[in-house]
């Protein structure tokens, strides 16, 4: 399977894994609200992530993103609460708005530095969201990227960053210490 299409599997209640070895893009609300939904793998070919396409699969648990994956769109994984691990492939250069809101279960990850700005409510409600890296590259972390992360105890922000947005680190009430790098706008 080459191609395919929006919705394609929307609200397939019952869906419980999935495998797509020759699909170059998941399209937007592809597997949206099938909340059976555990476990996902793509081949080696995944090049994109539409949006909602995976949005409130609330048993997803796993998720292989292949290495080649370059975008992720606007609430591809929007919680997704029993997600807890995704590795990112250092490919990974853009990730939409609110992409993990509220992935509450989700312990860590690693922005590679690829990705210039980790948008708006990126990783919002991740309440478990306890080591967070942010490699070398990334200029902006958005808006409330990482609004009420109650778990993240210390980040090292990369010296390529210029700019943290509003709120993107608010309510992350067990942050002990950050190191700030060379931040230009606050």
């Amino acid at each position: 399977l080459q191609t395919l299409g929006r919705r394609a599997f929307f609200q397939c209640f019952s869906l419980v894994s999935a495998y797509m070895g020759g699909c170059e893009a998941v399209p937007d609300a592809a597997f949206a609200s099938c909340s059976s939904l555990q476990s996902v793998s793509f081949g080696r070919n995944i090049i994109s992530i539409g949006t909602e396409a995976f949005a409130e699969c609330t048993n997803l648990t796993q998720i292989s993103l292949g290495n080649r994956l370059e975008t992720i769109g606007e609430s591809a994984f929007r919680r997704c609460a029993k997600l807890a691990k995704i590795a990112f492939p250092a490919t990974l250069s853009k990730m939409g708005s609110f992409a993990f809101y509220e992935c509450a279960s989700l312990e860590e990850i690693s922005i590679p530095g690829l990705v210039k700005i980790i948008p708006l409510a990126a990783f919002r409600g991740c309440m478990s969201l306890a080591s967070v890296t942010i490699a070398e590259g990334v200029q902006t972390i958005g808006n409330d990227a990482f609004h009420d992360c109650a778990s993240i105890q210390s980040i090292v922000l990369p010296a390529s960053l210029t700019t943290l947005g509003e709120g993107a680190f608010e309510y992350c009430i067990s942050m002990e210490w950050m190191v700030l790098g060379r931040l230009k706008s606050v």
